[in-house]
């Protein structure tokens, strides 16, 4: 699995075996964008010629817009485990947006700031 190497897991599950199994990178927003983005993130997987694999993640606290092939979604905060079906091959493209609280509270800092 690709990802910056002071990251955490962020709720995916299993991570020895994820890492052999798909290949994981988050982007950081622009700065202007930072008080709403946490990150952007981006999954690939080639499992030509294996099993399909079930891959489990626990949320965080956040909402994510997910684009992949022929579905497009907005998630938002969740309390329970989920599971994904990979196979073949595949990515999928997100948007992970910071929590709330920090969401709300950025315009008010902005004009704080004085920044429009």
């Amino acid at each position: 699995m690709i990802q910056h190497p002071h990251q955490s897991s962020l709720g995916i599950l299993n991570m020895n075996r994820a890492g052999e199994k798909f290949q994981l990178l988050r982007v950081p927003p622009s700065k202007d964008l930072s008080y709403f983005i946490k990150h952007y993130w981006i999954i690939h997987w080639d499992l030509t010629d294996q099993e399909p694999y079930l891959q489990d993640v626990v949320p965080n606290p956040c909402a994510n817009l997910v684009v992949q092939p022929h579905r497009t979604a907005f998630y938002g905060v969740s309390s329970t485990r989920h599971s994904h079906h990979l196979e073949g091959i595949g990515q999928v493209f997100g948007i992970k947006f910071r929590p709330e609280p920090e969401i709300t509270s950025a315009p008010v800092q902005a004009i704080r700031r004085g920044k429009p």
